[in-house]
This record gives C-alpha cells, structure tokens and sequence, in this order.
C-alpha cells in the first residue's frame, strides 16, 4: 500500500522533472537559437504592393469621369470612373461622406466590392441587353430576340388579358431587387396601384434588408432623396 509519506515524495519528484528540462530538450532550444541568430527571419513579402501599381497603371484608361450604380443598390455611393476607348476598366471610391448621426454605424468610405466590380457585370456575356421571348414551354432554355415595341405590345395585351378574365387579384406587379431605391421603385409600383394588382413583399428577395435597417439605422430604407425622381 502507497503511503501518504510515498505519495508526497514521488509527487514533488514529477513536479521537478516536469519544471527541469530534459538535457535534449535544452540541446534543442540552443540549436534553434544559435540558427536564429545566424538567419533571422525574412520580412513578409511586399510584392503585392508592385502588382496593385501594375494593375492600377494598366486600368486608368484614357479618361475619367464620376458616376453612381443605379441598379442593384440604393445607397447610389460616388465613384471615380476610368475608361479606356469608351469601355469602362476601372472604378474608385470618390469620396467620404459626413457622418450623420454618430450613434449609428459609420459607412465610410462609401462604396461597396459590388460596386467596385460593377463594369464588369455591364460587359458580361450573359447580360441581356434586348427584349427576349421564350420560345418554346419554360425550361427548355430556347429565346428569341424582339424588338422593344412588340414586347411592350405584347405584354400590354396580356396585362388586359389578364384583368378582364380575373379581375386586378389576377395580376402581380414586382419591381425587382434590381431598382431598390425609392425613387426607381416608384414608376412600376404606382402602375401596379392604379391597377390595383397584387403585390408581393420584396425584403425576403434581398434577405429581410428593410427589417435590418430599421433595426441598424431605424429607418426601414436608406438612399438618396426624392430628388432623384427626376433622374428617372
């Protein structure tokens, strides 16, 4: 049986081998020193710097200009555009703006990464630049191109299809998450009033964003003012 005198003894010997180091351990730690100080470490690399300096020299084009994103945003931030034969190659952010209230979350600079990659979206392949008709039943992915009067024709006749068959309940206005600024929402939900459609809520489409700005800032959409009515 281990007596209490035996406990204590090899206890306080475990506590010195675990205080003492073992003599390869100490020959370790001397051999990291010693090529320490013979190599010391390098600095981290500052390459990256030379390549935003390339890029930067490669984007600016040949004229400049400001202009703000008018889809897929309201907050319409100012940007620095650069352009190279008429083709956008580079976007900045201009410019801070003053902090309002200095009890809600400071924004500056203004200016977000889909702001920034904004050109890029303008000249993607896939962007639809015409009026498309589906051509055969949905799915099939089969399109063709229609001039702009045979679609505003087309879908003028099926608006009124629609309301003398079912009546305004029939018929669903949705401005899109593309144009989520007040004053470019107006136009397509003033048409969808005057019908008397329906209309769907639109904050679930861009993940409850009125909800959070009114728990951020409290006030349910943020944007410019109605001003720019008269941009539109």
């Amino acid at each position: 049986m281990l007596t209490r005198r035996q406990f204590v003894k090899g206890a306080g010997m475990a506590g010195i081998g675990a205080i003492v180091p073992v003599p390869a351990e100490a020959a370790r730690k001397k051999r990291d020193r010693k090529a320490l100080k013979a190599k010391p470490p390098e600095a981290p690399s500052r390459a990256w710097e030379d390549f935003y300096r390339n890029e930067r020299a490669a984007t600016v084009g040949d004229a400049q200009g400001y202009a703000f994103h008018c889809s897929n945003c309201q907050g319409n931030c100012a940007w620095r555009v650069y352009a190279k034969d008429g083709i956008v190659t580079r976007e900045e952010q201009l410019a801070e703006y003053p902090q309002i209230n200095p009890h809600i979350p400071d924004a500056n600079p203004r200016g977000c990464n889909k702001g920034a990659i904004n050109s890029q979206a303008m000249y993607e392949k896939d962007r639809i630049l015409h009026p498309m008709k589906r051509k055969e039943k949905r799915g099939g992915g089969k399109w063709e191109r229609i001039s702009w009067d045979r679609a505003i024709a087309e879908i003028s006749e099926k608006v009124v299809d629609i309301l003398e068959q079912h009546g305004p309940g029939g018929l669903m206005v949705y401005a899109g998450t593309g144009i989520v600024s007040q004053g470019r929402r107006a136009g397509p939900l003033r048409l969808g009033s005057l019908l008397g459609s329906v209309r769907i809520y639109p904050s679930s489409a861009v993940g409850d964003m009125f909800t959070g700005a009114s728990i951020a800032y409290g006030i349910p959409n943020v944007g410019h003012s109605l001003d720019a009515w008269f941009e539109t």
